[in-house]
């Protein structure tokens, strides 16, 4: 077999051997928008709307100010607090895992609470399974029994 299509086979798609493409031609179809209505009219510094160009809301409607908006802030703290909490899961943890806590805190703080999760839960972690930690822990608690 040479990879040839058989000739009484019809191919759907071709128009010569009677395929979709001549019998369900897509018509163009115009769609009719809805009509607009009008305008909603724009505050003026006189009282009418909230003074800055906006459009005048409607009684029981308040408009967003500006103010409430918060901008996007990259949250720099809460990767770095992931980043530092996942490092110190195999490497230094007694210096990288409680940054990442601090980072996890700041991030919690300014929002980012998702990342501030993963810091901390890296961060905790990195400190219980630290064999450094474990070991100022026991020396601590040597020096205490038998100071």
């Amino acid at each position: 077999m040479s990879g040839a299509r058989e000739p009484d086979v019809p191919n759907p798609s071709n128009p010569a051997d009677g395929g979709a493409a001549s019998r369900y031609r897509a018509a163009a179809r115009v769609v009719a928008l809805p009509e607009r209505g009008p305008a909603l009219p724009v505050g003026d510094p006189s009282g009418e709307g909230d003074g800055a160009g906006s459009p005048a809301a409607p009684a029981g409607f308040v408009l967003p100010s500006a103010l409430s908006v918060r901008p996007w802030t990259p949250p720099v703290s809460g990767a770095l607090a992931a980043i530092f909490g996942v490092t110190a899961l195999f490497k230094m943890a007694w210096i990288l895992a409680p940054l990442a806590i601090l980072l996890a805190i700041i991030a919690g703080l300014r929002g980012h609470h998702g990342w501030a999760v993963i810091g901390l839960g890296t961060a905790i972690v990195g400190l219980v399974i630290s064999p450094w930690i474990w070991t100022a822990l026991g020396l601590a608690w040597l020096y205490q029994m038998w100071g």
